[in-house]
This record gives C-alpha cells, structure tokens and sequence, in this order.
C-alpha cells in the first residue's frame, strides 16, 4: 500500500489530516475484507513519530 500528496507548497499538510487518511485506509481495509496490517501499523508509527516531531520546533 503507498499513501501519497502532492501539494502546491503553499498550505502544509497537517498530522491531523495525515492522520485522518490513514484511520482511512485501516477502515476501509476492515470493510473491505483486506487481509493486511500495513495501514495500522504506519498509523502506529505516525502516532509515535508526531508528538517527537512536534517538539522539535
């Protein structure tokens, strides 16, 4: 599974919209019967990577 945006620049894509395409893609594979654990686990590990990131700044 590859999760891709391509934006102008001009606006940022936010971890809540990042976020809310990837709770996305793991329901959409439950409902879809989609035997795969990819999308939980790089929801997972956005979950864990976004509070670090955002100390950083």
């Amino acid at each position: 599974m590859h999760v891709a945006y391509q934006t102008s620049g001009n606006i940022a894509v936010t971890d809540e919209f990042v976020t809310r395409f990837l709770d996305f893609a793991v329901g959409f594979n439950d409902i879809a019967e989609i035997n795969s654990d990819k999308p939980g686990q790089i929801l997972s590990e956005a979950k864990n990577i976004f509070p670090v990131k955002n100390q950083v700044r």
